[in-house]
């Protein structure tokens, strides 16, 4: 990921944002802030990064990581992962012009937070079903016990969180950041 970084014109608004200062790239399918219908976020399909994103896209370790994801998602919440299959079949079918960013995988859309560094604030991603999950993973190479810990504000938790880990959380309701990792 972070060879792909390099090829990327980020906007200041992609480096500095409501989660920290770090970059970050969001692509897939979103339907919220007053929009009239679901969209692809233009990240991954128009201007300068948008080639960059369908490699990371169809990258298999990527792949791999999203499907493990959501198959995470399916044995911890079955009938909330059922949910996501059944209404964005739906909604693939309505609308034909949009697609999954994975085979296997319900979740909708995807960030990439580009490090070294990526320390995010406190934050509820609100635009999220609300009685969703999100699917964090950490990636790269750290000492998770000096850093890249998770904090769940709500549930007032501090959780080491190593490099390779994964974890689902409703990310909409609960106030969550992260520790900067220690290089």
């Amino acid at each position: 990921m972070q060879a792909e970084l390099l090829g990327f014109d980020l906007k200041e608004t992609e480096c500095k944002h409501r989660r920290g200062s770090f970059p970050a790239l969001a692509v897939g399918v979103s339907y919220g802030n007053g929009q009239r219908e679901p969209a692809r976020l233009a990240a991954g399909e128009t201007g300068p990064n948008a080639e960059g994103l369908r490699r990371l896209l169809n990258d298999p370790a990527v792949q791999r990581m999203a499907s493990y994801g959501d198959s995470a998602f399916q044995m911890w919440a079955p009938k909330l992962h059922a949910y996501y299959k059944g209404q964005l079949d739906k909604m693939y079918s309505a609308l034909p012009h949009l697609h999954k960013n994975f085979l296997k995988s319900v979740f909708p859309c995807a960030t990439f937070n580009f490090g070294p560094r990526a320390q995010s604030v406190c934050h509820r991603d609100t635009l999220n079903l609300a009685h969703g999950w999100c699917c964090i993973m950490a990636l790269g190479r750290f000492d998770h016990t000096r850093g890249g810990h998770l904090i769940l504000w709500d549930a007032r938790l501090v959780i080491e969180f190593p490099p390779h880990s994964t974890i689902l959380i409703p990310s909409s309701v609960i106030l969550h950041s992260n520790i900067a990792v220690d290089s």
